[in-house]
């Protein structure tokens, strides 16, 4: 037990054995040196033995930390790590842990809190359909849930939910059909909150056998309603309100034939002014990739509010095999199934191996790898000391991967761990160091 804490306590800093390996390696290339220089100096027996009981201490600890390095090293990149089994390995509770903060996560047609220390547990939100998001307010006041079918407003202080708007709530009859018995499908996406929590947007897509239909919707929250918006692009890929809260854009990417352009994709980008409710096309960029070109935009002196996606939580934002804290630390996922931990710049600590679980499936890549992992969502907490994992059979766990140590916060399988995040400093903090517009580049050059 005590060679394993000893192995986890170096793993952690791996790096401090560099440095000690280092200074060693300084003072025994001094000491030669000191020798080489005292064959023109007499020096009498106790500096001698004092200096020869120097020399032989600064070898003996190069070997010994050359020897844990390696040793360490070993275990974390070419020994298989065990795998964790449920109770062996996995606490039954998260008691032990010493912090009252509260996370969310989706189960089913529920959204759930609980805190991470096991305590508090509570349903926040019950839908007749299963959740597919939920967005926090950045005041923390107010949560946006979206499902399949709709869009409710929730209020964190009174807990009474309102419904915002559905696919089957159709304001016009511009989808209906001849057929009484004719369903019109659709979905919400894109629910976004302006910077100071007072509006908020979304959009709605329609369709039917025969048509099919795009909207975008302002919601204000003071004065309780909703207003459409015309979008000059047939559907958005995103929408992002500016940092003050004044306008709109959409971005609407398009993929382009690669044989007849040096570029990927076409994003055209939107502004919608609250004022008027009118969008206009205000720029067309050429992009070979599909994320938002915020470099572009700010050299157009478009600053769009992104710090708000940190208060968004859905499936899509887990498709990732690294997972950084706000510290820099790092979880991770190699290419043999374990999961590795970066305490400091770059040296890996295996924690252990996720097992797969066999599903039933065609494609081959399955077969050969024998499932999918059982892990299926990692995210770290603020503070960045614990770690939120989704395990398919054992539920929602918390890990601490600075001691290897997992306990069991809740029994089902919850997906979508999320929490509600200040954001508010970091908006003050990023004001600096911003791209110049367009125009402020000019001015400077001149």
């Amino acid at each position: 037990m005590d060679l394993e804490k000893t192995v986890g306590f170096l793993s952690n800093h791996f790096e401090l054995i560099l440095y000690l390996f280092l200074a060693c390696a300084i003072i025994v290339i001094v000491l030669l040196l000191v020798l080489k220089l005292s064959d023109f100096k007499a020096r009498d027996a106790f500096f001698t033995t004092l200096q020869n009981i120097i020399y032989i201490t600064a070898m003996s600890s190069l070997l010994l930390l050359v020897s844990l390095a390696g040793y360490v090293y070993w275990t974390n990149y070419y020994s298989l790590a065990e795998i964790f089994e449920f109770p062996k390995d996995v606490s039954p509770n998260t008691h032990w842990i010493n912090d009252s903060s509260s996370v969310y996560f989706i189960d089913g047609n529920e959204l759930k809190s609980i805190q991470i220390n096991g305590q508090n547990a509570q349903s926040v939100f019950a839908a007749k359909d299963p959740i597919r998001e939920y967005v926090f307010s950045p005041d923390g006041k107010n949560l946006l849930i979206n499902t399949y079918q709709s869009l409710y407003l929730l209020p964190l202080k009174t807990r009474q939910s309102i419904l915002i708007d559905s696919v089957t709530a159709l304001a016009d009859n511009s989808l209906a059909t001849q057929k009484s018995d004719e369903k019109v499908k659709g979905a919400i996406s894109g629910a976004h909150w302006s910077p100071d929590s007072k509006k908020f947007c979304y959009e709605i897509s329609r369709w039917s056998q025969y048509l099919s239909k795009d909207q975008i919707y302002i919601y204000d929250l003071e004065e309780k309603n909703k207003r459409a918006i015309d979008s000059p692009v047939r559907k958005s890929s995103a929408l992002y309100w500016d940092k003050k809260g004044e306008n709109l854009y959409n971005l609407y990417q398009e993929a382009v034939d690669t044989s007849l352009h040096d570029y990927s994709y076409e994003i055209k980008v939107s502004r919608i002014s609250l004022t008027t409710l009118q969008s206009e096309l205000v720029a067309q960029i050429a992009s070979n990739q599909s994320t938002v070109p915020v470099d572009h935009l700010l050299l157009r002196d478009i600053k769009l509010f992104l710090e708000g996606d940190r208060l968004r939580f859905n499936s899509q934002s887990q498709s990732r095999e690294r997972f950084v804290s706000d510290a820099g630390k790092l979880l991770g996922i190699d290419k043999d199934d374990h999961l590795y931990f970066v305490n400091d710049r770059w040296f890996r600590k295996r924690l252990f191996k996720i097992p797969r679980h066999a599903v039933a499936s065609e494609i081959p890549r399955y077969q050969y790898k024998g499932g999918d992992l059982t892990v299926q969502d990692i995210r770290w907490l603020p503070g960045s000391r614990f770690a939120m994992l989704d395990h398919h059979y054992l539920g929602v766990l918390i890990l601490e991967p600075a001691t290897n140590k997992i306990g069991q916060l809740v029994e089902i399988n919850g997906h979508t761990i999320g929490w509600y995040t200040d954001i508010s400093k970091e908006i003050d903090s990023r004001k600096i160091q911003e791209i110049p517009s367009l125009d402020e580049w000019i001015h400077q050059r001149e």
